[in-house]
């Protein structure tokens, strides 16, 4: 809406400068409508530049539903792991979502077509003393204040524009943590 504004009021201050007759109303109308021209975009270099009109949002969510990536002739549980580049503490995690579930499956593996929103998420593990293994997602996103400035500044899809998103899977001590290698020599 905001562009639709700057688009109107351009349009307005120009007839007010350059078609009204009268010297005074044409002073009053085109210094107004050059003021609020003003205020509309500086309203929306601030939207892009320093998110105004919109707020800082976390999430965090826990979920207590793995298991194990070993086959079940295995007594410990296994979580797989994939590092992802040399330097990042970023992996590919491998487990099983259902105890029914026949093969596990990679988790949390980087969307190549978006990059942009993949350099954002990071995924880790670590092993603590729980009774069980759980996935925690902390996700951080700019979110529109409220439906005014919604309708205000909502161009570009930049509702939900994600920041950071952060996941961790937490194994019990007794857990095996393996990495892709090690998996294929134990499981043979």
């Amino acid at each position: 809406m905001l562009i639709v504004l700057i688009i109107g009021l351009t349009g307005l201050t120009f007839m007010a400068w350059f078609l009204i007759r009268s010297p005074k109303l044409r002073k009053i109308a085109g210094t107004l409508t050059l003021f609020l021209l003003a205020c509309c975009i500086g309203g929306l270099s601030a939207n892009l530049a320093d998110h105004w009109g919109m707020r800082l949002r976390t999430t965090v969510q826990t979920t207590h539903q793995i298991y194990s990536a070993g086959p079940a002739t295995i007594p410990n549980n296994l979580l797989i792991v994939r590092r992802l580049g040399t330097r990042a503490q970023n992996y590919v995690l491998i487990y099983r979502t259902t105890a029914t579930q026949s093969q596990p499956q990679p988790h949390l593996v980087p969307d190549r077509k978006q990059l942009a929103t993949a350099t954002k998420k990071r995924a880790t593990f670590r092993r603590q003393a729980v009774s069980r293994p759980s996935v925690t997602t902390t996700r951080r996103e700019w979110v529109f204040k409220s439906a005014f400035y919604a309708r205000l500044l909502a161009f570009d899809h930049n509702n939900h524009q994600l920041i950071s998103e952060r996941t961790t899977v937490t194994v019990p001590l007794s857990w095996r943590v393996l990495t892709t290698q090690e998996a294929h020599r134990v499981c043979r």
